[in-house]
This record gives C-alpha cells, sequence and structure tokens, in this order.
C-alpha cells in the first residue's frame, strides 16, 4: 500500500504497519504506539483518550484494527524533506544508534560467539541493495568518537557480555591505545586488557586471528574502516560503491569463520554515521561568522537558536546540526563528503544482525 492510500486509512482508523520503519515516517501527522494492550485499555476505559491518528508499531493478533503493508520508495530525497520537521517522530518509530547494544546483549546469550563490526562512515542508504538491514537514527552528533561510543552502549557491550559468561574478549583495530589522542580506543574496548586488543594493518589480520584461535564463549569488536576515510582529504574521486561491497564481503568472511568452527555465533555490523556526499547534493554555505574554517561545516558547537538547526546533547555536550543542505564553509577541493549535520545520508545508519549456525 502506498502512503497517500494508508493516510486515508489511517484517517479513519488506528492502524498496525509493517514493512520498513522509514517509510512509516513519511506519514501524515500520527502518534505511534508501541504497547497494545495499553492502548486498549485506555481506549475501552470510562475515560476520553484524545482523537488523534494512531500507528502501532508491532503487530498484535486478534487486534480489530487494520493491519497495513506499507510499500513506500525509501529515497534519501523524501526522507531529508521531513526529517528535520518529523524529528521525533524518527526518534519514535527507529532503533537508536544509543539503544543498538541493547538489542545485541538481548540475543546474545542464545550464542557461542558474538561479534560486533563498528563501521566508520556507512550510511543505511549504501545498503539498499543488501537484505535484512534496519535503519537506524543517529542520536545525538554524526560523527566518529560520538558514534562509535553510542553503539557500544554504557555499560560497554563488552562489559555486558563478559557478566553473562563471555569470558574471552578480543578486539581489532586500526589504532593503538598510546597514539590515540582522543582515548577513544580506550573508552569503546572496556573491558578488554591492553592485549586483547590487537592493532591491525588490514583486515585478513582479523579473519586469520579468528581461525586461529578458539572463539567459544568470546565476544569479538571489530573496528572496520569505511567511506569516512574518502571523503576527508582523498585526492581523486572517491570508489564509493566498490567500498562498501568491499565491506559486506569482509562481514561474509567473518560468518564463513565462525560457520567453519561450527559454532552458533551473531554477526553485527553498524556504523558510527554515514556521509552526505557533495556531488550528489546541492549543499547550500550561510553566513555564521563564529565557525572557524577548520570547523566541521555540518554543525556548531552549543545551543543555537536558528531555524536551519537542531539542537541536541551529545556525551555531556551540546550541539546545533545544521539541517539538510546546508554547511557553514565552502568545503575544500578534496573534501568529498561530509557528516555531523541532519541528514538522511549522515543520520540513518544500518543494523545487520545475522545468526550463523
Amino acid at each position: 500500500m502506498d502512503i497517500n492510500a494508508a493516510n486515508r486509512i489511517l484517517d479513519l482508523y488506528p492502524v498496525h504497519i509493517v514493512g520498513n520503519p522509514l517509510s512509516i515516517c513519511l506519514l501524515d501527522d500520527f502518534e505511534s504506539e508501541r504497547d497494545y494492550n495499553s492502548f486498549r485499555a485506555r481506549l475501552d476505559s470510562i475515560f476520553l483518550i484524545p482523537c488523534r491518528r494512531y500507528v502501532f508499531l508491532e503487530i498484535q493478533e486478534n487486534s480489530p484494527f487494520p493491519l497495513i503493508n506499507l510499500d513506500a520508495q525509501i529515497i534519501p530525497e523524501a526522507i531529508n524533506k521531513v526529517i528535520y520537521d518529523r524529528y521525533e517522530i524518527f526518534r519514535n518509530v527507529l532503533l537508536l544508534q544509543s539503544r543498538i547494544a541493547g538489542e545485541i546483549i538481548k540475543r546474545a546469550h542464545e550464542y557461542e560467539v558474538v561479534v560486533f563490526i563498528i563501521v566508520d562512515g556507512l550510511s543505511y542508504f549504501d545498503c539498499l541493495r543488501q537484505d535484512n538491514v534496519i535503519p537506524c537514527l543517529v542520536d545525538g552528533v554524526s560523527m566518529t568518537e560520538n558514534g562509535y561510543i553510542n553503539c557500544i552502549g554504557n555499560p560497554t557491550i563488552g562489559r555486558q557480555l563478559f557478566a553473562c559468561g563471555f569470558k574471552k574478549l578480543i578486539g581489532f583495530s586500526y589504532w593503538t591505545r598510546k597514539k590515540d589522542k582522543n582515548k577513544l580506543t580506550d573508552r569503546i574496548f572496556v573491558p578488554f586488557s591492553q592485549e586483547r586488543v590487537l592493532r591491525i594493518r588490514s583486515f585478513n589480520e582479523v579473519l586469520e586471528t579468528l581461525k586461529s584461535q578458539s572463539l567459544l564463549k568470546t565476544y569479538v569488536q571489530v573496528v572496520m574502516q569505511g567511506l569516512d576515510q574518502l571523503c576527508h582529504g582523498h585526492q581523486d574521486e572517491p570508489l564509493i560503491q566498490q567500498t562498501v561491497k568491499r565491506v559486506f564481503n569482509r562481514f561474509d568472511d567473518v560468518k564463513d569463520v565462525i560457520l567453519k568452527k561450527k559454532l552458533r555465533g551473531l554477526v553485527c555490523m553498524t556504523s558510527d554515521h554515514g556521509i552526505l556526499w557533495r556531488e550528489n547534493s546541492d549543499l547550500r554555505e550561510i553566513n555564521e561568522p563564529s565557525q572557524s574554517q577548520g570547523h566541521s561545516p555540518r554543525y556548531l558547537d552549543g545551543r543555537i537558536m536558528r531555524d536551519y538547526v537542531m539542537p541536541v546533547t551529545s556525551l555531556g555536550r551540546n550541539y546545533s546540526l545544521l539541517k539538510y543542505p546546508f554547511i557553514t564553509r565552502k568545503l575544500k577541493n578534496n573534501e568529498w563528503g561530509v557528516h555531523g549535520g541532519l541528514s538522511a545520508e549522515e543520520s540513518i545508519i544500518p543494523l545487520l544482525m545475522e545468526e550463523v549456525s
């Protein structure tokens, strides 16, 4: 069913909707409900409830309300038209980046090995050709440090799984803890000991290490290069599709290692943020004299009242995210893409959770 037909039914009845969660966000004004039983109890009580357009985000057997399979075309342009004005709807409907860790923890006890791969720069819209990819919202500023810390949770996945019986922890990173100025490696690899976080030069080292070790009751956390390296200071045209294909090939390679070990595993992959590519966007420069030339072009420090920014608090600091298509400064010749702001490409990230057995 398309958006227009769904809106007409929603005028008449509360509805259950299945389909891509992003398509729900494209509906006209509505209120989302996760707890069907609570809604029915309010509906059956003697008290009046507000007359609104209600959407149930979960299917309920024996419900008297219509079930709609919403089949809307999900493209960045459609999302960018509404994500600023409907930001709270996106927050209510989509899985938040800060809750990804909780989703993994909920399922982890069923498995003998859990692998979590965090890609540095990958948008949900880079993954539309892949099956079973869940769109998630970056609930904060869409930059690397905040995204990684958001993904691993607080307390971290490693700490929670260790407490649940995953006594072996193995981490892989392109950076060493000593050379990491922001101490990001230390923060995301908790409670990994120093010797359990291995610095790698290529992803093949991850695969060879996993092949050589017993992975029974093991949690593996991997930092993987994605598209971020191609958008900052990159000479020549970036190979975007080839890089995305390599990311998913590596995901499959990890699954193959676990399969050959005949273990029941859960392999998960997400990203810290996506990339808004300048060649695919009509970026417009705004005049913000307080911003230096070296500052990110897609967000401002602090909470600033403008009609083109979305104030957020991320890791205890305030930011003002620029909505699409605004930037604070002219991009350099070798800046092929940007992130840090609020857009479909930057703020909607993928989550892939696949069982191997």
